[in-house]
């Protein structure tokens, strides 16, 4: 079972709480990856953090690219895998999502199968969820790429979400090559 989230929970509280901009922030900072392969939009200049593990003969290097602005949490995780997991696409994007509910202690809303699309061909299997905890509110889409499995992920307080911003992190998410 994947666990790209562990660097995501340390990430989440820190950002959570940074310093932020006004509400409502016209101007969302894009960014590209080092490796070129995603463009991502945020509320600010992201700060990127990333570490690796081996566990059960599995290397995994995971990257987290994160923001925050006063109505919005806005990251984009990705962890390179080697070897290739023994399941199937489907089975890690499940696992991915039970390891998010699980590591939030978080109840799940609603879960639907989608696609992300790439220039190297056929559509990556992906899944989209919502979920909330005590306190917040969150929108992930998760993809499988192969060796790597991408999670992007949104979240606003739960009392009263900015959707307009949850959305705009989940749909600034975009595969360039």
């Amino acid at each position: 079972m994947r666990r790209p989230f562990r660097f995501l929970v340390l990430a989440f509280p820190l950002l959570a709480l940074a310093p932020s901009e006004a509400l409502g922030q016209a101007e969302w900072t894009q960014f590209s990856s080092d490796d070129g392969t995603f463009r991502a939009v945020f509320p600010k200049t992201p700060e990127i953090n990333s570490g690796s593990e081996i566990k059960a003969g599995i290397a995994s290097t995971t990257h987290v690219v994160a923001a925050s602005n006063i109505g919005v949490f806005c990251s984009v995780s990705y962890t390179d895998y080697s070897p290739r997991l023994g399941g199937s696409p489907r089975e890690e994007l499940e696992s991915n999502r039970e390891d998010f509910l699980n590591q939030f202690r978080a109840t799940l809303v609603e879960s639907h199968d989608s696609i992300l699309e790439h220039a190297r061909g056929e559509p990556l299997p992906a899944l989209a969820f919502a979920a909330v905890n005590e306190t917040d509110a969150f929108r992930l889409f998760v993809a499988v790429d192969g060796l790597r499995s991408y999670i992007i992920l949104a979240a606003s307080d739960k009392t009263s979400p900015n959707d307009a911003d949850m959305d705009r992190c989940i749909d600034g998410f975009h595969l360039t090559r």
